[in-house]
């Protein structure tokens, strides 16, 4: 198990990267990390955590989307607290 959790964590850092990198758009990266969290079976709250990181960027990339605009500096400062949001939460995989 330990092996399939230094994997996952390995994808979910690669996927903060990819998005901050400009080579992953928001909705993608939303997409693909809930897809992450459905494989993880963790103990504990992350599951929950990482869901909550995905709602809150799904409010960010809905108003987004629904204005056909660019983020505002505002959500950009929300996106970014979620991304390391996700890097502490590929931490923990890593001890699991």
């Amino acid at each position: 198990m330990k092996d399939l959790f230094l994997r996952q964590s390995a994808i979910l850092r690669n996927l903060v990267m990819s998005y901050r990198s400009g080579e992953l758009g928001l909705n993608s990266l939303i997409q693909k990390v809930e897809g992450l969290r459905l494989v993880v079976d963790a103990p504990g709250e992350w599951d929950d955590e990482v869901f909550q990181v995905i709602v809150d960027l799904e409010q960010v990339n809905a108003a987004a989307m629904v204005g056909r605009r660019v983020l505002t500096r505002d959500e950009a400062v929300t996106v970014e607290r979620q991304l390391l949001n996700l890097e502490s939460l590929s931490q923990r995989l890593e001890v699991l």
